[in-house]
């Protein structure tokens, strides 16, 4: 078993997950699409195409889009 798993663009281009939900591990994004608007704790970020996201575990976070923006995510044990 490995200690990270790859989610790939394609394996999340179909998910709305649009409710606030809890991190529990570490999490490196990048972002392929077009203003996506992310809630990470209390702060939101506006993102762009080529944007990176770090989120640390036991971290809030919310997509305020309406649909799951398309990005590569590694999440990290």
């Amino acid at each position: 078993m490995a200690p990270y798993y790859l989610a790939s663009r394609a394996c999340l281009e179909h998910m709305e997950i649009t409710h606030p939900f809890k991190n529990y591990f570490y999490t490196i994004g990048l972002f392929y699409g077009e203003g996506a608007s992310i809630r990470i704790g209390s702060t939101t970020y506006e993102l762009t195409q080529g944007s990176l996201l770090t989120i640390g575990p036991g971290v809030t976070c919310q997509w305020l889009n309406t649909s799951f923006p398309l990005n590569d995510t590694l999440f990290l044990l």
